[in-house]
C-alpha cells in the first residue's frame, strides 16, 4: 500500500506497475487516523518529515512507526546538512530556484534520536551520491500500542 496526499504521484506509481495486485494506493495525510488501514510490514518515507520544525518531525517520526506493524520495518530518507548539500541549496537559493523553502535538513542525531524511541536501529548512513545528501535512517519497530 502507497499512502500519500499527491494524488497525481499515487497514480504515477499505479501507472509503473499496472495490474500489480499487491499494489494499493491510498490518499491520506500520515497524521489522519489510521484505524481503517492495515498496517504495514514496511513503511518507506522520502522527502515528508523534514518539512517542519522539531517538533513536528518528531511527530512524523511516530506516525511513519504507527502505521508499521511490531516487528516492521521503517526507512527514512532527508536531507541532512552536509558541506555539499549547503553549498548546492545555497546557489539555488541565490539563483532564485530553491523550490523547498520549508525544508529542514536535518541531522542524523535529531532523526535516529527520535527513531530509538520506537524502533531498535538497523543502519543510519548519509547518501551521498546525491548533490543534495540524503540521511537514510532504518529500523525494525519495537512493541504494540502505538498509536499517531
Amino acid at each position: 500500500m502507497a499512502v500519500d496526499t499527491n494524488a497525481h504521484g499515487l497514480q504515477l506509481l499505479l501507472a509503473r506497475l499496472p495490474g500489480d495486485a499487491k499494489l494499493t494506493v491510498l490518499a491520506r495525510d500520515i497524521f489522519a487516523s489510521s484505524d481503517d488501514v492495515e498496517a504495514a510490514d514496511v513503511v518507506f518515507s522520502v522527502g515528508l518529515i523534514e518539512h517542519s520544525d522539531p517538533e513536528g518531525t518528531a511527530r512524523a517520526i511516530r506516525a511513519h512507526f504507527a502505521r508499521v506493524k511490531p516487528g516492521g520495518l521503517v526507512i527514512l530518507t532527508f536531507p541532512t546538512p552536509t558541506w555539499l548539500y549547503r553549498m548546492v541549496c545555497g546557489l539555488a537559493e541565490w539563483a532564485g530556484v530553491w523550490a523547498f523553502p520549508d525544508e529542514r535538513p536535518l541531522d542524523l542525531a535529531e532523526v535516529t534520536a527520535e527513531v530509538a524511541r520506537y524502533g531498535d536501529l538497523l543502519d543510519v548512513r548519509v547518501n551521498g551520491q546525491t548533490v543534495l545528501t540524503q540521511g537514510i535512517v532504518s529500523a525494525r519497530r519495537r512493541g504494540p500500542g502505538l498509536s499517531i
